[in-house]
């Protein structure tokens, strides 16, 4: 679940180009470092075609950096964000748009962005609760948001109308993943139940559910063209399902507590967990083997992505250093 905190002013962007061998210990220092953010990446994303990376920051500004160089593009503070900034952030598929979900308990809002212009067109106040996941689906027609009110809300991103709420049982929404080849179906995981449900966006219709972890859902992804679900947990476990039989089909698990932030690369088929003593793991999700760590990201780390040809990831924390590395 993503922080909701206060945050500090940005600062001025300096750039670090680093040593990309592995450490003493074993780790893989980044190549790229950007210390820019004062207090608090709260989530980030790279774009589709892996030339930005987008920056939700507790200090209530939107980032937007280029992915090969780490450069600061633009800085995007949009007014009356609320208390704790910007904890959840994704980009359409296109890139022209960007959705960022504010950390205010008793205002819960999204924000709908220009990526060009850096204007707000719309803002989305339909949850009662933090916002914890937004997600678009892969053909950018709907926009989902998750919040800790239980609630998944459905958009059409040409309208912007509400289509459809959905109703995560008794739990909270904290992770959201579509289909890759049915965009009008995703998978909704709760932290509270721990519960994964598959739902059909048409109706709505729930396709199946079951529980996934014993220390809440923290974050899903679809494997093998929507054929394989993957959940990762508070737990410390990171699951391989087949969504129609609910039959678990691998188990990993990390030397710590999950401290929040998980990626997933379905094209190279690696899972990288943030934990608690700051260190990076990453497991292969074909074989369940762990992988050499990488270096960390500034305490705690708090968001974690892959390029989308999972050859580069991106990583931030609660001291605003963006950090950048190769794939294992």
């Amino acid at each position: 679940m993503k922080r909701a905190l206060i945050g500090f002013c940005m600062a001025l962007l300096v750039t670090t180009l680093c040593a990309g061998e592995l450490s003493a210990q074993g780790k893989q220092n980044p190549i790229l470092e950007a210390e820019g953010h004062i207090d608090g990446i709260d989530d980030l994303t790279f774009s589709k075609n892996g030339r930005k990376i987008y920056t939700a920051c507790v200090d209530g500004s939107i980032g937007i950096w280029n992915a090969k160089t780490l450069a600061n593009i633009k800085s995007i503070r949009p007014s009356d964000v609320g208390d704790g900034g910007f904890v959840v952030i994704d980009v359409s598929p296109d890139g022209s748009t960007i959705a960022a979900g504010n950390g205010d308990w008793m205002k819960p809002k999204v924000f709908i962005v220009s990526e060009e212009t850096g204007i707000v067109t719309r803002v989305l106040q339909n949850h009662s609760s933090l916002i914890a996941a937004i997600r678009f689906s892969p053909d950018g027609k709907y926009l989902a948001t998750g919040a800790l009110d239980g609630w998944c809300n459905i958009y059409d991103t040409s309208s912007w109308k509400l289509l459809v709420q959905l109703k995560q049982g008794c739990g909270t929404v904290d992770a959201i993943a579509f289909h890759p080849k049915e965009p009008g179906v995703l998978a909704i995981g709760a932290y509270e139940n721990s519960i994964v449900e598959i739902w059909e966006i048409e109706g709505p219709k729930l396709r199946n559910s079951w529980k996934a972890q014993e220390g809440g859902v923290v974050a899903l992804e679809w494997l093998d063209r929507g054929k394989k679900l993957v959940s990762a947990g508070y737990d410390g476990y990171i699951r391989v399902w087949d969504p129609l039989t609910k039959e678990k089909l691998l188990e990993m698990t990390n030397s710590g507590t999950v401290a929040g932030p998980v990626a997933f690369s379905a094209k190279k088929r690696l899972v990288i967990v943030g934990l608690e003593d700051q260190t990076i793991e990453v497991f292969d999700l074909k074989t369940g083997l762990r992988k050499p760590s990488l270096g960390s990201v500034a305490y705690p780390a708090w968001a974690l992505d892959f390029d989308p040809k999972g050859r580069r990831i991106a990583g931030g924390g609660s001291k605003g250093k963006l950090q950048l590395w190769k794939k294992p």
